[in-house]
């Protein structure tokens, strides 16, 4: 892809010429101590407040960070993850704190986009994935554009922090073959929900309990799901179709998501010729 600029301009911070205010006693989802934040002055005070609570990581990070270096990445786009030697030099309490600035939240989600795009081979040059940085994060800055809770939670908290957010339920397609294989152990890809498929079979691969199963993992790591079930309902064995989704909404009523913020959203869908629509 080529990226063209609209609202950046090369060289320069996105964050120029937006003037930035504190938003302090805001709580983080997870119960943790008040923080005061820097929010742009022109959001308002609500809008402020709900990327507090609900997308801002309150704990964990690492105060001192080092590059991860990669050859076949530009250096301006590798990871970061805690150094421990740095960190081994501070006192316990001051190795780890929270995003109290929107512009890390903007930096991480915008970062682990585009290493995604560029390990995926999405840009024609490093320019074009220089633009796509900076475009995304002025839009979100600017609130031009935005993805949904899930996604600003989790996205980027590898790349920007190495921070671990779950690779139980992750899988990664290769792009040059269409593989699809497990993520790696503590790396959850930045997706905010997952579609899923199912049978009308009432166990057994794509089942209807494996459906299930996989919602249940998914919403454990925090992640979103959504399914089509329109194949669920009648046969000697399965239940009626709402019988079934009351066992669903059941498993994850009793699950209680991994990290801060919201619960995790979960979402059927059925065709409106089903014989129970």
């Amino acid at each position: 892809m080529r990226i063209a600029r609209r609202y950046s301009v090369p060289g320069r911070s996105p964050y120029d010429g937006i003037r930035f205010r504190d938003i302090s006693g805001v709580h983080a989802g997870d119960g943790a101590i008040p923080l005061g934040i820097q929010v742009p002055a022109s959001w308002s005070l609500e809008a402020g407040e709900a990327l507090a609570r609900n997308c801002l990581r309150s704990h964990g990070i690492p105060t001192r960070l080092r590059p991860v270096a990669e050859d076949d990445v530009p250096r301006w786009l590798w990871r970061r993850t805690g150094d421990d030697g740095a960190l081994g030099k501070l006192p316990r309490a001051q190795r780890f704190g929270a995003e109290i600035d929107s512009r890390r939240l903007f930096d991480r989600v915008a970062g682990a986009w585009t290493y995604q795009g560029w390990r995926c081979g999405y840009f024609d040059a490093e320019a074009d994935a220089r633009a796509f940085f900076d475009e995304i994060r002025v839009m979100l800055c600017r609130q031009i554009a935005v993805p949904d809770a899930p996604q600003l939670r989790h996205a980027g908290l590898y790349w920007a922090y190495g921070i671990e957010t779950g690779g139980r339920s992750a899988c990664i397609t290769d792009y040059r073959t269409g593989v699809v294989t497990r993520a790696a152990d503590g790396h959850l890809p930045p997706h905010g929900a997952y579609i899923q498929c199912v049978t009308g079979s009432i166990a057994g691969d794509g089942g209807i309990m494996d459906l299930w199963q996989r919602e249940a993992r998914l919403l454990a790591d925090g992640v979103g799901t959504a399914a089509n079930v329109s194949h669920i309902g009648g046969g000697d064995a399965v239940a009626g179709l709402v019988d079934q989704l009351r066992v669903g909404d059941a498993a994850a009523g009793a699950i209680r998501p991994a990290g801060s913020g919201g619960r995790p959203r979960r979402m059927v869908a059925l065709d409106a010729d089903h014989p129970e629509a």
